[in-house]
């Protein structure tokens, strides 16, 4: 075989060659290509709640007999907040539990898990948690304390306080 045949039989071989990778898509010479992409995203929606859980034992408070640290609720804190959280409190009677249509009232001392609380009709901090480098699901205990008065003394009827709980995220 000479060799111009040689060059023209190498030059067929190349061709149909590269009309079989084109057949199949596996040529890359003058080839097309695109790409694009896709972003994904989740979200986790924050949560930042208080729930308080009376006991049987919060509306049914002896004014007669003494009381200390009677557990009368658990509060359950939850946040998912980096930043952190604030917990207030407020009492509407400002620490008294006043008699259901009078003025008549016996006042009282609490603790939020252990820790003494101001009673006031102004919104006091009881909890003030910083950041969190995880969520944080907090139980904690509310406990009154009172002095027992004479049934003798005092008016009879329902003595009364309400106090608001509020989370607040940073």
């Amino acid at each position: 075989m000479t060799s111009s045949k040689k060059f023209f039989a190498l030059i067929k071989f190349v061709f149909t060659l590269n009309f079989v990778f084109s057949l199949f898509g596996l040529s890359n010479a003058g080839a097309v290509s695109d790409s694009d992409t896709l972003h994904l995203r989740g979200i986790i929606e924050q949560v930042v709640s208080i729930e308080v859980r009376a006991s049987n034992q919060a509306e049914n408070l002896d004014l007669s007999q003494a009381q200390s640290n009677l557990k009368v609720a658990d509060v359950i804190e939850k946040s998912n907040n980096q930043a952190g959280y604030v917990v207030t409190l407020v009492s509407a009677n400002g620490g008294n539990l006043v008699r259901s249509g009078g003025n008549e009232s016996v006042s009282y001392k609490a603790k939020y898990e252990s820790t003494d609380v101001i009673l006031s009709g102004q919104a006091q901090v009881i909890t003030d948690q910083g950041p969190q480098v995880r969520p944080i699901r907090s139980q904690k205990s509310f406990s009154v304390s009172y002095d027992g008065v004479d049934p003798t003394q005092m008016l009879s009827g329902s003595y009364e306080d309400t106090l608001t709980f509020e989370i607040i995220a940073r």
